[in-house]
């Protein structure tokens, strides 16, 4: 995670901590640039990425959808 997320910085993202509740844990981080969104997401085992990866998904477009407008670049992201 921490690896991600300080390439991400370097890459000019910032990441996001407020008001988007589950995104920034232990396993999870949220990142924005002026046209795109990037979550990150670890597992402990493929067998809890296989059963989880569809609710951290939908987690993520639901931030997406909260916060950015339909008419931002960034928005094709969700």
């Amino acid at each position: 995670m921490a690896v991600a997320s300080k390439v991400l910085s370097d890459g000019h993202y910032r990441q996001v901590t407020s008001g988007v509740e589950g995104w920034d844990t232990a396993t999870s981080r949220l990142f924005e640039d002026e046209y795109n969104v990037v979550g990150i997401a670890a597992f402990e085992t493929c067998a809890e990425l296989l059963e989880s990866w569809p609710d951290v998904q939908e987690s993520l477009v639901d931030v997406i959808s909260q916060h950015i407008g339909r008419e931002e670049s960034k928005a094709w992201d969700g």
